[in-house]
This record gives structure tokens, sequence and C-alpha cells, in this order.
């Protein structure tokens, strides 16, 4: 499990980038996540895969819980 603690950038910083770009107002949510490709270079390489269930928190108000599945190819 990930926790905001283990980000690169703290809490502060991201807020201080984001209200750089955009007017924040009192209570929207910052979403962060991992770039691309990060998973593939770890060692062994590390994929989410159909049927992974992706739970996010936030602070103990809500918990977001996403279940991955495959995109139609076009």
């Amino acid at each position: 499990m990930a926790h905001v603690t283990d980000d690169v950038f703290g809490v502060a910083d991201l807020i201080a980038f984001c209200s750089s770009i955009v007017r924040l107002r009192p209570g929207q949510a910052i979403a962060t996540g991992t770039p691309g490709g990060v998973g593939h270079g770890m060692q062994p390489p590390q994929h989410l895969q159909p049927g992974q269930l992706l739970e996010t928190e936030l602070g103990g108000v809500e918990t977001l819980r996403s279940r991955v599945r495959l995109r139609p190819s076009t």
C-alpha cells in the first residue's frame, strides 16, 4: 500500500505547483499518480492486471474503489 508520505513531492509542494497553474477552491481534490512506464522499470516489472482492485482513501472521508479492466482496442 502506498501512502502520501511515500510521495517524491510533499503535499505543500503539490498544492503550490497546482495553484500556480489553476485556481484551487476549498474542497477540491488533487489527484496524483505515477508516470507511465514506472511499473515496467521495476525489478521484476509490475503492471496492473484485469480484475485487480485499486482503493484510494481520502483521510477517512471516503474510499474510491476501482477495478482494472481492459480497454477495447481501436
